[in-house]
């Protein structure tokens, strides 16, 4: 806040994020990190094992979520005077989902492959 002076900051602090919802079309990515190379290498049957409890949250948010959510909050960081905002992008806090959650959305996706959750 010191070194910033008059500038007007914004930080935008998505969760892990994963292929579009909607835009620019159903499941688009241009990446396989994150949430795109664990859905990618479970559903091709790559990856059967991922440590984790089945009942822990998994913060993922859909690409075009986070692309809305950076425009709208540089927009509003532009507009007001000495602006400084932190902003989190996550879907956990409204729209929960758990590992297991995520596994049997792939799974019913991608095809009746099996993976192992501790």
């Amino acid at each position: 806040m010191q070194n910033k002076g008059h500038i007007n900051l914004v930080i935008f602090r998505p969760s892990i994020i994963a292929c579009g919802y909607r835009e620019p079309f159903k499941g688009w990515t241009d990446s396989l990190s994150a949430a795109g190379g664990l859905s990618l290498l479970t559903g091709l049957g790559m990856m059967k094992y991922v440590n984790g409890h089945g009942k822990n949250p998994f913060d993922i948010v859909p690409v075009d979520f986070v692309t809305n959510g950076m425009l709208i909050a540089t927009a509003k960081g532009g507009i007001e005077k000495d602006h400084f905002e932190i902003y989190n992008s996550g879907t956990s806090y409204s729209n929960k989902i758990t590992m297991t959650d995520y596994r049997n959305i792939g799974l019913k996706a991608y095809s009746n492959k099996k993976l192992t959750m501790q």
